[in-house]
Order: structure tokens, then sequence, then C-alpha cells
């Protein structure tokens, strides 16, 4: 499992590696998307 923070700092990487390996649906950039919802929403918890 790769770390969120490598992710988003290696995002083409990632990408072109997870097509290199044979998966051809992973959306980086949805991944991303998600965890930046994840980090609003927790701050709205947080408060």
């Amino acid at each position: 499992m790769l770390d969120i923070k490598f992710i988003r700092q290696n995002s083409e990487r990632v990408q072109r590696d997870a097509i290199n390996k044979g998966y051809t649906d992973v959306n980086i950039e949805g991944v991303l998307k998600i965890d930046d919802e994840r980090k609003v929403l927790s701050q709205k918890i947080d408060e």
C-alpha cells in the first residue's frame, strides 16, 4: 500500500507504474480528490 503523501508527491509516476503493472483503470486524480474531501470533513468534525 502506498502512503497518500507519496502518491501526492509522485502522482504521475504512480499512475504510470500502475498502468505498466496492468492496472489500466486506476484514477490517481480521483484518489487525491477524495482525500481532499476527507480532509475537509475531518476538519469540520474537529471544530
